[in-house]
């Protein structure tokens, strides 16, 4: 679980959390939750295709443009959930 990276200067430190199931399943109760999905930031990094690596490992641009990349993909992985419902 994570917040905005876009504002920092510096990646926190990561950590993995126990049973996100039952975190999710509890945060979203009474929402009528149809599905949902997740993955690990490490995971996320090493699918990068080579044009988004260069980007997201580089030092030439911001360090908000570079943390847009996890947001964006995120975003993209919800419409793909909607996309199944």
């Amino acid at each position: 679980m994570g917040g905005s990276l876009t504002y920092r200067k510096k990646l926190p430190n990561l950590n993995s959390v126990e049973n996100i199931d039952a975190i999710i399943n509890d945060l979203f109760f009474n929402f009528n939750l149809l599905d949902y999905g997740f993955e690990s930031f490490k995971d996320f990094k090493n699918k990068l295709k080579d044009k988004h690596r260069e980007i997201f490992f580089s030092k030439k641009f911001d360090f908000g443009t570079i943390n847009l990349l996890p947001q964006i993909y995120t975003l993209y992985k919800s419409f793909e959930l909607l996309e199944r419902s």
